[in-house]
């Protein structure tokens, strides 16, 4: 294996940055990812957890806080009629994102470089691509897919054809690894559910230690922390609709309050989370969210992230049970 395509190259390029966790400067991300397309020359495998792949980078830009990677670019790299047919008549193919941070996953010596973006509404895409005035379903088509974390969007702009793969959803949703010792998206998908699990058990346990060290009549600071838990119990509640396909109720992710989620699972018959995700934690969880002439003690706080953590807990161990059972 040529080094340009080993593991070695990317623990290399990790280890000049010194072997950090994660990245959430967006200046330190682009050119971390810039000096690893650079020295792979784009011999790089990407992996969505929608399975829409690439075993190529192009390019790869940064503007306003949106990260471009660009899979395919048949303006700079012209090819065959044969070529272009298989891929559709695109001039252009990339991801995009509004990076939020990177994580290093390292598993058995193999290294994957995992993203978690920020939420992006389309209306601000658009408007931050300048395609907001395009003709819907002439000049511009958009494919929301809840289920795989994805929305697609092509479009014609200055006589070229766009292919764009946004990702849209607060979790991490893609990553890049190394083609040495590459192995399958199954693997890859797997990696970024547990990643995603785990970065919301490491909030709640954030949150949980913030309390203990609360006094009991700070009571701005249980405050702070129940609300906290409550943004992570929508947060894994509504990861867990999309893991298992029952998309989610309102298309806008951030009017999928508790209470709809809570009836959307029924109309699923969702059994798993029945006895836990319950009517009482639901109004808990919204009394901390919400000025209400009331002041909970530590106690009711402890207890609403106990909650989480055991509905959290499940998600996981169901989860577990589907990918290894």
């Amino acid at each position: 294996m040529e080094y340009k395509m080993s593991e070695q190259l990317f623990i290399d390029i990790w280890i000049k940055y010194g072997q950090p966790e994660e990245i959430i400067e967006k200046e330190v991300i682009f050119e971390f990812l810039k000096e690893l397309n650079e020295k792979t020359e784009g011999l790089v495998i990407v992996d969505h957890f929608s399975y829409k792949n690439y075993d190529h980078i192009s390019r790869i830009e940064l503007t306003d806080n949106y990260l471009f990677i660009y899979w395919k670019d048949f303006e700079k790299f012209p090819t065959d009629d044969f070529t272009r047919q298989i891929f559709g008549n695109y001039t252009y193919m990339y991801t995009l994102c509004r990076i939020r941070k990177i994580r290093f996953v390292l598993v058995d010596g193999h290294i994957y470089i995992i993203f978690m973006p920020n939420v992006s509404k389309l209306k601000e895409v658009k408007n931050f691509l300048g395609i907001s005035k395009l003709i819907e379903k002439k000049e511009i088509i958009v494919e929301d897919n809840l289920e795989e974390l994805y929305t697609a969007i092509t479009y014609v702009k200055n006589n070229q054809i766009y292919n764009c793969i946004l990702h849209n959803l607060p979790f991490f949703s893609f990553l890049i690894q190394p083609k040495e010792n590459s192995i399958g998206v199954g693997f890859s998908k797997l990696v970024l559910m547990i990643e995603t699990l785990d970065y919301s058990k490491v909030r709640l346990n954030k949150a949980i230690e913030k309390l203990k060290r609360a006094d009991n009549d700070d009571f701005d600071e249980i405050h702070s922390v129940g609300n906290t838990a409550r943004s992570i119990l929508e947060s894994i509640l509504k990861y867990y609709c999309i893991y298992e396909a029952y998309l989610l109720p309102a298309d806008d992710y951030g009017k999928n309050m508790l209470g709809k989620i809570h009836t959307h699972l029924k109309n699923n018959n969702d059994k798993v989370l029945k006895e836990y995700f319950t009517n009482n934690v639901i109004r808990l969880a919204n009394d901390f969210s919400h000025d209400i002439g009331y002041f909970y003690s530590k106690s009711v706080a402890e207890t609403l992230c106990n909650s989480v953590m055991e509905i959290l807990d499940v998600i996981y161990e169901t989860m577990e049970d589907k990918n290894f059972g």
